[in-house]
């Protein structure tokens, strides 16, 4: 091989390589909770049960004084929570959802809570507020308010106006307030487990109490979630041209998850609407009808938010008690704080229009059904006597909605699930936490309509469901055009494709979620009936085989002749009999349903 020319082999210019970027997938990080110190749990430890003994030296001497009724041992944990202060108030109004642990009484006393406590120092508000827009207030805001229209334990509100012109609400968390929820809750946890270590209550009876505590907490704490579900609520609204419905305008660029900027909405409290209506003030109601509003109307408008925040959105506002509406001229509702709204399944949601739907033509075991299918996974207990009970209560329920001159308070459905959750705690059923926080939200949204409305009736309830079969047809006529290569659609096109879409899709839909819900477990009820019966033929034909080849191979006699003998007839009549008993038992056996 002879040597290649001088010149040629030698290195060549390559292009300069930047600085490569290391690949990241994006996103969200979960709110990081620090971890409260040793020292401030055994502080708030420390008030929480210095608390709990005054508590019960309370509760001692209302007894000795005669007073030993639920109510007055709920006005006393009520002011225990209200001493402890802080996250415990809202831990109280909290464990105020939770009707499948406590009575009635008490859970009606703690939802009177009042979460009210001193605002901090207005320099940590601007500060963080300057965080949050990446500058000086002045270069985002007009005018600002150091003194805040709202104080509360997780965050206070300040209004402000903008550059632009427009009044905004900016609502800022507190400084240190998750680390005080945390110690809280750590404090909760280590009294909750002394309980149940002392066998006040049963093991275990706090456990998933304390999990969902936890999980509720860091929800609120976590202010971009807030701004989500409030943007998603007036999206939907304006989706289903709902004009009365809104929610606060949202400045997201500026939402981080401490601060929120929505718009200040200068409106009338619904609870002075009730106070108005309740106490038959004149001048109270003369103002009402100076701007438009109708309590009436009110009412009818809060009971449709009810049933399209559980049928039509993907999560229902979880706090709607009468501080958080809003009631602008015209009777048009807005709703305020997100911070406690859940995602409620399709499956659940089904459910539930099935029990509404079943509730509108008085199918009350149908009803009973779908409220076992909302409990679901249950363990084992007596079905025969739930069904039996919920059955009783829900025909009172029925005729009390039929009947004109029954009270408001007996045909809202406040009255249905509060004996739904007395039921649950007497067979110690667990009840999951979208569950109650429907079952709560439900109860909210019916006694505040009720109370404006008494006139509300099933006549409602059977409108909305139309409308809402309308609405769905509109949604899936839009979806189709768009999706539709040719253009649009012409009219006849368009009354045909909702006609269809209006019958079809709800026909599918029902018959689906029923096959899903109801047909599919009666068969599989029914395919384990008939593989054990199968199984036990099976038993029994071996065991006749095997006695002809034992009759065979010892004694060299027919069958028959070998089982006639005392010893081997009596010992197969047992074996035949026990084993009838055990087959009788487990095909009576009641199949879990959901």
């Amino acid at each position: 091989m002879s040597a290649p020319p001088e010149g040629l082999l030698r290195p060549l210019p390559l292009r300069r390589v930047a600085r490569r970027a290391r690949p990241t997938l994006p996103y969200r990080a979960p709110l990081q909770i620090p971890a409260p110190a040793t020292g401030q749990i055994f502080r708030r430890g420390l008030r929480w049960g210095l608390a709990g003994l005054r508590f019960g030296a309370r509760v001692a001497a209302d007894a000795a004084a005669g007073r030993r009724g639920a109510r007055d041992v709920a006005a006393r944990l009520r002011g225990a929570f209200e001493e402890v202060g802080g996250p415990a108030v809202k831990l109280g109004q909290q464990l105020s959802i939770r009707v499948d642990l406590l009575p009635f009484e008490f859970c009606d006393e703690l939802s009177k809570l009042t979460d009210k406590v001193k605002p901090f120092p207005s320099d940590e508000a601007i500060a963080e507020v300057e965080r949050a827009i990446g500058g000086p207030l002045s270069s985002v805001f007009a005018a600002f308010d150091p003194t805040p229209i709202g104080a509360a334990s997780i965050a206070c509100v300040y209004r402000a106006r903008l550059l632009t012109g427009e009044d905004v609400a900016v609502k800022v968390q507190r400084p240190q307030v998750a680390a005080q929820f945390a110690a809280d809750i750590a404090a909760f946890s280590v009294f909750s487990r002394i309980v149940e270590a002392l066998t006040l209550v049963r093991p275990g009876f706090f456990t998933f109490l304390r999990q969902e505590l936890r999980s509720m907490f860091y929800e609120e704490l976590d202010f971009k979630l807030e701004a989500r579900y409030q943007a998603l609520f007036r999206a939907h609204a304006a989706r289903d041209r709902l004009p009365w419905l809104t929610s606060p305008r949202l400045w997201r660029q500026w939402c981080t998850s401490r601060v929120i900027v929505s718009e200040f909405v200068d409106a009338v409290p619904c609870g002075e609407v009730v106070a108005a209506v309740e106490t038959q003030d004149a001048e109270a109601l003369a103002r009402l009808r100076e701007l438009d509003i109708d309590p009436a109307v009110v009412g009818q408008r809060v009971f449709m938010l009810a049933l399209w925040g559980r049928f039509e959105t993907p999560f229902v506002h979880g706090d709607p008690h009468p501080a958080n509406i809003l009631v602008l001229p015209g009777s048009r509702l807005c709703m305020l704080d997100f911070g406690a709204c859940s995602v409620i399944s399709r499956r659940s949601t089904v459910i539930n229009k099935h029990l509404v739907g079943h509730m509108v033509n008085d199918r009350v075991s149908e009803m009973v059904v779908a409220v076992l299918q909302d409990l679901s996974p249950l363990p084992n207990f007596d079905r025969d006597a739930f069904r039996r009970d919920m059955e009783q209560q829900f025909w009172r329920y029925q005729l009390g909605l039929r009947d004109p001159k029954a009270a408001w308070f007996e045909r809202t459905s406040a009255s249905l699930w509060v004996y739904l959750m007395e039921v649950t705690q007497r067979y110690m059923l667990p009840v999951n936490l979208d569950t109650l926080r429907m079952v709560r939200a439900t109860l909210l949204y019916d006694t505040l309509a009720f109370r404006l409305n008494p006139d509300i009736s099933l006549k409602d309830t059977e409108r909305f469901l139309r409308q809402s079969m309308t609405r769905y047809a509109r949604r899936r006529l839009k979806r189709a055009r768009q999706q539709r290569p040719g253009g649009p659609l012409g009219f006849g096109g368009a009354l045909r494709g909702a006609r269809q879409l209006a019958d079809r899709a709800r026909l599918l839909s029902d018959r689906a979620a029923g096959l899903q819900e109801g047909a599919l477990p009666a068969m599989r009820a029914l395919a384990g009936k008939a593989s054990l019966l199968a199984g036990a033929l099976l038993r029994a034909g071996a065991l006749l085989v095997a006695a002809a080849a034992a009759a065979e191979l010892w004694g060299g006699h027919d069958l028959l002749v070998s089982l006639l003998r005392p010893a081997p007839l009596l010992g197969l009549t047992l074996a035949l009999s026990l084993g009838g008993l055990r087959l009788r038992h487990r095909l009576m056996d009641v199949d879990p349903r959901p």
